[in-house]
Formats: C-alpha cells, sequence, structure tokens
C-alpha cells in the first residue's frame, strides 16, 4: 500500500516516525522520556573530544536524560545539557544562564561555541 501523505507511527525504539510515500523518516522531535538515543550521544560526544572533559550522563527521577560536562583543565562543571518534555536546556552554571532549544544540534552548537568564546585569549 502506498501512502501518499505523511502520518506517525512509532519505530522500534520507540521514537515517533514520519511515513511519506512508504519511507519511514524519523521525526524532528526529541524522543519522549527514556534514555539518550544514539545519535544524541554522537552529538553530545562531540563536546568532550573538543577539549579534555568529562562527560556524565544518567537519567533523572523522571527518566529524562542529562549530561554534564567537567573541565578537568578548570576542575569545573562545564555545562549541562538535559531533555525535558522533548526539549533541549543548555545550562551553564559558572554564568547562571540557560537556553532551550529543539535541537540536540544546536544545543551541542551553543555549548561548543560558549566553551570557545570561554578559551579565547583574554577571556575570564
Amino acid at each position: 500500500m502506498v501512502s501518499y501523505g505523511p502520518s506517525a507511527t512509532e519505530n522500534f525504539l520507540g521514537e515517533t516516525c514520519a511515513i511519506l510515500d512508504e519511507h519511514v523518516i524519523p521525526s524532528m522531535l526529541p524522543p519522549k522520556g527514556g534514555d539518550w538515543t544514539h545519535w544524541e550521544r554522537d552529538y553530545i560526544g562531540r563536546l568532550g573530544t573538543a577539549c579534555r572533559c568529562t562527560l556524565e550522563c544518567s537519567l533523572s527521577d523522571e527518566g529524562e536524560p542529562w549530561c554534564t560536562v567537567y573541565d578537568e583543565c578548570d576542575h569545573t562543571i562545564f555545562t549541562h545539557i538535559a531533555r525535558i518534555n522533548r526539549r533541549y536546556v543548555v545550562a551553564w552554571p559558572q554564568r547562571n544562564r540557560s537556553v532551550n532549544t529543539s535541537s540536540i544540534n544546536a544545543a551541542v552548537d551553543l555549548a561548543l561555541r560558549e566553551m570557545t568564546h570561554q578559551r579565547a585569549p583574554g577571556k575570564a
């Protein structure tokens, strides 16, 4: 059977997908609850390779995933990323600042940009 319009289904991981002309397309929405997906972990892993950082990831009591990025040079938590209600929250505890976004790629890019900014010569 051929489908001529998008409809929703769940794949074997429980992620919402769209069916368009017999092709399953992953949804742009983050998954509901549960641990980080493999593709989310890949994006978050970029933070660990960008500096001498340690990543610690787990689940909140509500079942939402979170990850802290610990800067081994400064001995501080550089950033915290969490998925809450299908949105990503990026927080910088040292700056008392946070941002919400709907994309893990955007969340990691924001964290990397902040990391680059903090490490620029003349920045405290």
